[in-house]
């Protein structure tokens, strides 16, 4: 078995993404209330053994995990973090794991981030859907992926409001590894205290609450497919028209409604369309407080 370039450029645009999204200005957002919110005790611990495999300390091993983890130690809000390979190539059976214990401000948008990571790398994770992200809770989701050398990659990841982590299973499927998800993720994460729990929306929101749920879930869809098919980065235009119908879907989940969810999903919907208008839509969405604030209010009233 080989570790492919894919496969470790992949996990370090994983990497990447978390250094880029520690700076991003939804951070400084949620900070300003932080009293009020809930603060998870997560810890990211290495294992002796997962799931009855042991780690694997061949050289071309430990030298794509460090690599991994090198970017991880740059991540100044890191509590602890580790990338490790286990299992026995010789028997078709090697796990990978890069995982880091963080604040997270959307769960949803680190883990869509951190499976886009894979794909910039090179790694194309296919047929990604959401799976039970088990008693730890937050947002897990599987896919497919297929190395340089044909090699079939099951890719899970999972994120809630104190890690992020990615799982992948060589010769393996994603309804494979979905069989025993939970339990490694049980032995890399653990909690000091109770798991925060997210506000439930107030019965007259629920309807809106859904529809932007759903607006939500095919926007990132929208980016994802567009990634794939572009195998890198979104230029200019393919952001643009991706926002531009982003915010035409957020506007139609806001008409007629009132309160301060449909208020913070209107405001997205407007500064989604300065966003596409801009020269450079994707570091503008990096850059919009307004829009990523309005993001945060409206998916915190919404228990998402």
């Amino acid at each position: 078995m080989v570790v492919t370039a894919a496969v470790v450029a992949g996990l370090v645009g994983v990497v990447g993404f978390l250094l880029v999204s520690g700076t991003d200005p939804v951070e400084t957002v949620v900070g300003e209330d932080a009293a009020d919110r809930p603060v998870p005790m997560v810890a990211i611990v290495e294992p002796p053994t997962l799931g009855g495999r042991a780690p694997l300390t061949d050289d071309r091993f430990t030298a794509a995990a460090a690599v991994m983890e090198e970017g991880l130690a740059a991540y100044e809000d890191a509590t602890n973090a580790f990338s490790a390979f286990y299992g026995k190539p010789e028997s078709r059976d090697v796990v990978v794991v890069s995982a880091v214990a963080r604040p997270v401000a959307s769960a949803d948008a680190a883990l869509f981030g951190a499976l886009r990571g894979l794909i910039k790398g090179g790694l194309a994770v296919e047929g990604i859907a959401p799976v039970d992200p088990g008693p730890l809770g937050g947002a897990a989701k599987c896919g497919d992926a297929v190395d340089a050398d044909g090699v079939g990659i099951a890719v899970c990841g999972w994120a809630d409001e104190g890690s992020l982590g990615v799982l992948m299973w060589y010769f393996s499927t994603a309804d494979r590894a979905t069989t025993e998800f939970v339990e490694l993720r049980g032995k890399i994460e653990t909690r000091t205290g109770p798991a925060p729990v997210a506000a439930a929306p107030s019965s007259g929101d629920e309807a809106i609450c859904a529809s932007f749920k759903e607006v939500q879930e095919a926007h990132l869809k929208r980016v994802l497919d567009s990634t794939l098919e572009q195998g890198a980065r979104l230029d200019p235009a393919a952001s643009r028209v991706v926002m531009v119908t982003f915010a035409e879907e957020l506007a139609a989940v806001a008409a007629g409604s009132s309160g301060p969810v449909a208020d913070a999903i209107s405001t997205m919907s407007s500064e989604a369309e300065k966003i596409a208008a801009d020269e450079d839509p994707t570091r503008a969405l990096q850059t919009n407080t307004r829009y990523l604030r309005a993001a945060m209010e409206a998916q915190s009233a919404c228990g998402q």
